[in-house]
């Protein structure tokens, strides 16, 4: 209560989502994916992205908000048929959306804005490494959320429980909007349903120990289902692949270092 709405915010995203669709519609109906240009567009979106997350890494935040306007601008330029589903295309505009309100924010935070950046770079890799997006080095990561919590759940620490289910569903969201443009979006929807039913049972008063070591089981079969599909194409060595591994690097950095703080109040609202 009593904090200002983002209007503006909600008012630029709902104009690039109508932008975006109208540029793209034609194209998820025909499937067509050999626009005029598109590959030179679209890698110029990923450098724009690159820079952004550089400039946020840097604390440059003038230059990382310029870069996000760019971005923003670019991605209404061509069209997204054959390369992303409408969920997908929903979850880029959305998140542009949110990065904008973060970046135009009275009180500027620069870790937040850090995250936003984060996001849209792999959200750009999504698209532009369609076989290997860079979001899939994160398996280990995941694994080892998981394994923290069923451990957590299996010897009754319940407050490092809840501690690590935040800690899994800070990394959850930031990989979360490239999922949803580079795979089916039921992999995602299984996700956001698994954390809220986890939260729920760990905020009960009469917890069920049975339902939280199962539902601890379960987070293994979803990182499997999550990273599986990538197996085939991490493993085959596909050209080109040494540049996602160096961004792997420096954005596993910055989660390392931000999200732990800013994931928590997010997550919150999973319980609200």
């Amino acid at each position: 209560m009593g904090k200002r709405k983002p209007w503006p915010a909600i008012a630029c995203g709902l104009l690039a989502v109508t932008l975006l669709m109208i540029g793209s519609l034609s194209g998820f109906a025909d499937g067509k994916d050999g626009e005029p240009g598109r590959d030179e567009k679209l890698r110029l979106l990923d450098e724009t992205a690159a820079a952004l997350y550089r400039a946020a890494k840097e604390g440059k935040s003038e230059e990382a908000r310029e870069q996000l306007e760019r971005f923003a601008d670019m991605m209404t330029r061509f069209s997204y048929g054959g390369l992303t589903s409408l969920e997908g295309l929903n979850a880029l505009t959305s998140l542009v959306a949110e990065s904008r309100e973060v970046y135009n924010r009275v009180k500027f935070d620069e870790r937040q804005a850090l995250v936003a950046a984060t996001k849209i770079r792999l959200a750009a890799d999504a698209l532009t490494h369609r076989e290997k997006p860079l979001w899939l080095e994160y398996r280990q990561a995941f694994g080892k959320d998981a394994d923290a919590l069923g451990a957590a759940i299996r010897e009754g620490r319940l407050d490092d429980a809840r501690r690590t289910l935040a800690a899994f569903y800070d990394h959850y969201l930031v990989i979360r909007p490239a999922v949803l443009i580079s795979r089916n979006a039921s992999l995602a929807e299984k996700l956001d349903s698994w954390f809220i039913y986890m939260n729920g049972l760990l905020a009960a008063k009469d917890r069920d120990a049975g339902q939280l070591k199962a539902g601890a089981e379960t987070a293994k079969q979803l990182v499997d289902e999550l990273f599986g599909e990538g197996d085939a194409a991490a493993s085959a060595g596909a050209g080109g692949a040494s540049a996602p591994v160096r961004w792997a690097a420096m954005v596993c950095g910055a989660i390392v270092s931000v999200l732990v703080y800013v994931g928590w109040r997010k997550y919150r609202a999973l319980g609200a």
